[in-house]
């Protein structure tokens, strides 16, 4: 077996929690015989607690025509292209499904997820980025992401991971004298 495939091999052995499979195959069931799949996927992927977090899933089916109505999938396919070229950050949000996914994409820049992937991105052997460039990228998320939160969700939750960032920055710049141990 390649490493890839005992990769994927070990991840699809881990047990899905009962409510996502629960609602996976309500997903399914809504698509009938041309649902082949429902892969749940995404930030909460594993944790122990989905109160309050966006689940994501993937449908898979055989045919779109069996599986969704011709109007319904022609508004979706509308819709779902504005989200799909817009949902990022920096760009301005077309439409109600772009703006959710904008803003769920800007506070994972201002949470655990967005640290995660910046020092994820640095060099290990001292190259660009290091980890005051990965700092830098944090700072620069405080200043530029709040403002750009469209949603009243959204902006209701902004504070509370702007207040989460900067404290995790404090606490390192303290214990990293200043950024100098990075």
């Amino acid at each position: 077996m390649s490493p890839l495939a005992g990769l994927v091999a070990d991840e699809l052995a881990i047990p899905v929690r009962p409510e996502v499979a629960h609602l996976a195959a309500a997903v399914a069931a809504r698509h009938g015989g041309a649902a082949r799949s429902v892969l749940f996927y995404g930030s909460c992927l594993r944790a122990a607690a989905l109160d309050g977090l966006m689940l994501d899933f993937y449908l898979i089916v055989s045919d779109y025509a069996a599986a969704f109505d011709k109007r319904w999938l022609a508004a979706a396919m509308h819709s779902g292209y504005g989200a799909i070229r817009t949902h990022m950050f920096a760009r301005d949000p077309v439409g109600p499904e772009a703006i959710y996914l904008h803003d769920a994409d800007a506070l994972d820049w201002l949470g655990a997820i967005g640290v995660a992937r910046s020092f994820g991105l640095v060099d290990p052997k001292g190259g660009d980025p290091d980890g005051p460039k990965a700092v830098q990228d944090l700072q620069h998320s405080l200043e530029t992401v709040p403002p750009r939160i469209v949603s009243k969700a959204g902006k209701a939750l902004t504070p509370q991971r702007v207040r989460e960032l900067e404290q995790f920055l404090q606490e390192l710049r303290a214990e990293s004298g200043n950024l100098k141990s990075l």
